[in-house]
């Protein structure tokens, strides 16, 4: 799995110059070098992959500009936070960063801000709001924002935002604003 993952960003042809397990040789040990194109070495200090340099300046085969732009403006954005910030306004940046992995998880977010989920929730209901309404809020907020992104499709809209599924995101975009996400951008509601 872990190889599949490198191969489709740096192409399906790449391998290794070498790899190391701290395990022992097992028995089928010659799968390893077939798995990996590589020569595989086992009692090793440590788990690696030897990358040549090169590699590592490569441009990957797939890459997409515009998510690159969507991202790296996501993360200046995220890096404006400052310790002046207010509970709800910390706790939207590590929710920002938390949505980029999936749905954000409470216990997660508030360990990232060094409180416990209770001292988190509290703080926020203090300000006026909930975990699941700043979640959903934030979702709302950059919903409208990547479908600025004209060439970002909907499918990557819905995994930007957390949401395993595609029809997930569509139902959560018409409780906001009473239409899909689609008829929004095609409207032009999105300029």
């Amino acid at each position: 799995m872990f190889m599949n993952l490198i191969r489709h960003v740096a192409g399906r042809h790449w391998a290794p110059r070498e790899v190391h397990f701290e395990h022992p040789r097992p028995g089928q040990w010659h799968d390893h070098c077939k798995v990996f194109d590589a020569p595989v070495w086992f009692d090793q200090p440590f788990n690696s992959l030897v990358i040549p340099k090169r590699d590592l300046l490569r441009a990957m085969p797939e890459s997409d500009p515009i998510l690159l732009m969507v991202m790296q403006d996501a993360i200046r954005r995220l890096n404006r936070v400052t310790s002046q910030q207010s509970m709800i306004e910390q706790a939207r940046s590590q929710v920002n960063l938390s949505l980029m992995q999936g749905e954000p998880v409470l216990e997660e977010v508030a360990d990232k801000l060094g409180l416990s989920s209770w001292s988190l929730q509290r703080r926020l209901r203090e300000e006026g709001s909930s975990f699941t309404a700043l979640v959903d809020q934030v979702r709302c907020e950059m919903a409208t924002y990547y479908l600025q992104q004209k060439q970002l499709p909907i499918s990557e809209m819905a995994l930007l935002l957390g949401y395993s599924e595609v029809s997930a995101f569509s139902r959560a975009f018409r409780r906001w604003f009473g239409i899909s996400p689609r008829q929004w951008r095609q409207e032009g509601l999105a300029s």
